[in-house]
């Protein structure tokens, strides 16, 4: 019972801890807009950097808990991102030096998966690496002193039992939802104070409520105001097939047209 209690306190601070620590993959420096939180998954990782073998939340624990913050175990699809997922384990712990990290990646009968439903397209597995059973996660955390990983100095992969839950040392949660379609992840959005987010779920309350995110989409210049910018942006963009916002395609149907003019129209004067 008391490590079951420890267990439970433990995932509810790493919890908040991997939101409150998280990175953003930014766009501009090649990456896809993401957002990224380091899980730690044994007790005591940061007491004892000298012993990272310790006990764990484990893999299911580390499922629950990217569940309650509205993200998912990460998915990695380049070499890009498995490099960004490892500089963020080795800037946070510099004793990383085989560190096991826990990835959304599972062995499947058919070979391999992420557990979200994302396409399975890229991987770097060791050809020495054991090959585990079905059901088995994949990590990553090998560095170049590993036996069977002895080139990449940013490691590769392989499949851990999912029974070896002492050895976890730290799962990475991603973000990347975005409910209104604005294409802004909505995890950064709430961090920016840019959505409301009153339950701390990691859902604008906007898109829990079914509303509208933004009561002001005709404010194509962002004064404000709904006014004659606005209208001479949504006719100087008469026809074209933009998307988003900044184009003046208001309604996001993919066309500057005449719905698009009402709507301005339509809500002229002082946002709300």
């Amino acid at each position: 019972m008391k490590r079951l209690m420890a267990i439970g306190a433990a995932a509810a601070l790493a919890s908040g801890a991997a939101a409150q620590d998280a990175v953003q993959w930014r766009v501009e420096d090649g990456g896809n807009g993401h957002w990224y939180g380091l899980l730690p998954l044994c007790l005591n990782l940061d007491a004892f950097p000298s012993n990272p073998d310790c006990g764990t939340v484990g893999v299911q624990g580390a499922l629950d808990i990217a569940g309650q913050r509205s993200a998912f175990l990460i998915t990695i699809h380049s070499q890009a991102e498995h490099d960004f997922a490892h500089s963020m384990v080795a800037s946070r712990y510099p004793y990383y030096q085989g560190f096991r990290v826990l990835t959304g990646g599972i062995r499947t009968a058919d070979g391999y998966a992420w557990r979200n439903g994302e396409r399975f397209t890229f991987s770097i597995f060791s050809g020495s690496a054991p090959v585990n059973p079905v059901g088995s996660p994949v990590i990553f955390g090998c560095g170049p002193n590993n036996t069977w990983c002895p080139t990449l100095s940013t490691g590769c992969w392989m499949t851990y039992p999912e029974s070896f839950t002492d050895k976890y040392h730290v799962a990475i949660l991603e973000w990347s939802a975005d409910c209104n379609s604005d294409g802004l992840v909505d995890f950064g959005q709430i961090r920016a104070g840019e959505l409301a987010d009153a339950n701390a779920n990691n859902i604008p309350d906007c898109c829990e409520a079914g509303v509208d995110c933004d009561p002001c989409l005709a404010d194509i210049s962002g004064n404000g105001t709904v006014d004659g910018v606005d209208l001479a942006a949504v006719l100087n963009s008469w026809g074209n097939a933009p998307t988003g916002k900044s184009n003046a395609d208001v309604n996001a149907d993919g066309v500057v047209d005449g719905a698009d003019l009402a709507e301005v129209l339509n809500a002229w004067g002082a946002c709300p």
